[in-house]
């Protein structure tokens, strides 16, 4: 969910309009014989540097004066500062002189008013936190929405499956171990070819040398995997999984283990 443009259309709503100014959000609404005006400072983007409270007030109310001159009537405003998470100390203790700042956490859709900021805008104080608190709870709902997506039936048995057979075999031995895991089902050269073990061209693909081997394997199959079970179907899906890993196994086996037969 975009929360700005979200937000945008909630000002809208009642009844404000936007107007361009240069370096911050404004909407502007005309009623009884003045201009209220909500001002949307968004949240730090990763790696910039918040504009000292007092600089952005110096901004706004220049902007106020102009518009006053231009429509002939006084203003009335309200700032809305975004955050996700809690500002810190320092930022709170900027905003305190000023009473026309209210905070947003946007992680927890709370609306943040300190002791010294105005209790009300025109009504608008009870919409804005049923406004944060049907945003929050849409975001919790995307979030179950692409959990559940995320988990799709064949491709979680198919993790589950490679982690089981991981753990049991980091329980009965050396995982790391050449070996250990060629008598475990691993692809060999003389087993596979000499002696017909053609079970380890299945077998090998649920095999994994060492936890970050698996991790990475298990990651990209979680967000990979459930993509395209959802895109072909399950049925499908099991075919693609099971086809390809036999058929990588063949490849390996033909392209690697031929001119390194003692590999594994």
């Amino acid at each position: 969910m975009d929360f700005i443009k979200e937000l945008q259309h909630f000002v809208s709503s009642l009844g404000f309009r936007r107007i361009q100014v240069e370096g911050g959000l404004l909407w502007m609404k005309e009623a009884e014989g003045q201009l209220r005006l909500i001002e949307v400072i968004p949240e730090l983007l990763p790696g910039q540097t918040r504009v000292p409270v007092s600089r952005q007030e110096e901004r706004i109310l220049h902007l106020e004066n102009q518009l006053m001159i231009r429509f002939g009537e006084k203003t009335d405003r309200l700032t809305l500062m975004l955050f996700r998470g809690m500002p810190d100390e320092k930022t709170v203790e900027g905003i305190a002189p000023y009473p026309n700042i209210w905070c947003i956490d946007k992680s927890s859709g709370r609306l943040l008013i300190y002791e010294n900021q105005r209790a009300d805008f025109y009504g608008m104080k009870e919409q804005l936190e049923n406004f944060l608190s049907a945003c929050r709870e849409e975001e919790l709902s995307a979030s179950r929405r692409e959990l559940r997506r995320m988990f799709r039936p064949v491709n979680t048995v198919l993790v589950a499956a490679n982690v089981l057979v991981f753990v049991v075999l980091s329980m009965m031995g050396n995982v790391l171990d050449a070996e250990f895991m060629a008598q475990h089902g691993a692809m060999v050269w003389d087993a596979v070819v000499e002696r017909g073990e053609f079970y380890r061209l299945f077998t090998s693909t649920f095999l994994h040398f060492g936890v970050e081997h698996l991790a990475q394997n298990m990651l990209i199959l979680l967000l990979i995997g459930a993509r395209l079970e959802r895109i072909i179907g399950s049925p499908r899906y099991l075919a693609v999984y099971l086809g390809s890993g036999i058929a990588a196994s063949a490849a390996s086996l033909f392209v690697t283990l031929a001119r390194e037969p003692y590999t594994v």
